[in-house]
């Protein structure tokens, strides 16, 4: 499903997108956007088989954290669209969220995914520091509550996801506390 970039980002990034006619789109044959309860969410459109790459998408780098960016250097922030910003939170994740040097998100299965399932990860492996904390109600038996960002988290329970987090939110020059307005 085709998402206006526009709609993604902080209203003054939405309106500079807007004017400079932006506009991104995934191909990916593996994803619905549906309504739930959180709003517009990303679903299995079929079967996706463990390993399977879900998405690979690029977009605009800002230098502050949205509610729909993923961090992929100390100071910069991927925006995307194409269904990729509707991917929904959970502890317990099904997917993994991979960044590379030149400004892509690769979005892979780490399990088979049913058709109709939620696709998700986990926030935490892909932020510092998030704009938009909030409580989490993924249900998971170790679900990590508050989510705020990877530096937020109880530094005993960063093991727990260190498989899944991205080497930029690892890094040790991230280790600084960040709070956004």
């Amino acid at each position: 499903m085709k998402q206006a970039a526009s709609l993604l980002c902080d209203p003054s990034v939405r309106a500079q997108l807007r004017e400079d006619s932006y506009s991104n789109r995934s191909q990916s044959k593996y994803v619905t956007l549906q309504k739930n309860a959180f709003g517009l969410s990303t679903f299995a459109a079929c079967h996706i088989p463990a390993g399977t790459i879900v998405f690979r998408e690029t977009g605009p780098i800002l230098t502050r954290p949205t509610m729909h960016t993923i961090q992929i250097d100390v100071e910069k922030h991927l925006s995307f669209s194409g269904g990729a910003e509707f991917l929904a939170h959970h502890c317990d994740p099904n997917v993994k969220v991979d960044v590379d040097s030149q400004g892509w998100i690769t979005v892979t299965a780490l399990r088979p995914i049913g058709r109709g399932e939620m696709i998700a990860f986990n926030y935490l492996t892909t932020e510092r520091s998030m704009s938009s904390p909030f409580q989490c109600l993924c249900g998971a038996p170790k679900c990590f509550g508050v989510i705020s960002g990877y530096n937020n988290m109880d530094r005993a329970r960063q093991p727990e996801i260190e498989a899944l987090t991205t080497s930029v939110v690892k890094s040790e020059s991230s280790r600084v506390h960040i709070t956004w307005p």
